[in-house]
């Protein structure tokens, strides 16, 4: 396969626009050492997770004690990645990662 047929590949432009997503949202998120108001409720139940293999439903720190029904995939995958690297930094790049995914889902599904 030559270079210029690689080159006119839709596959070859949709990674590139994945990278380039990628590289600016990432850019945006550790231009702030702090995080918004409702990351602080993922890296809450992340951290629980690491600790006791469960998610925290009902905590008496969050939302004034109400027991909270959420789905808790999202938080098991930051705790996972949390026991590789430090959770601050996991909680920056994982959902971010996921964000970007959107520009190959998008062209998967059109």
């Amino acid at each position: 396969m030559g270079f210029k047929k690689v080159f006119r590949s839709t596959e070859f432009w949709v990674i590139g626009l994945f990278v380039l997503v990628l590289a600016i949202r990432l850019f945006i998120a550790f231009q702030s050492p702090y995080f918004n108001y409702d990351a602080y409720f993922s890296l809450r139940q992340a951290e629980h997770i690491t600790t006791t293999g469960l998610p925290l439903y009902n905590d008496p720190l969050s939302y004034g004690g109400k027991t909270q029904l959420f789905a808790p995939l999202q938080y098991y995958v930051l705790a996972f990645f949390s026991l590789i690297l430090p959770l601050t930094l996991v909680a920056k790049i994982i959902p971010n990662i996921f964000a970007s995914l959107l520009v190959v889902l998008i062209y998967l599904c059109h």
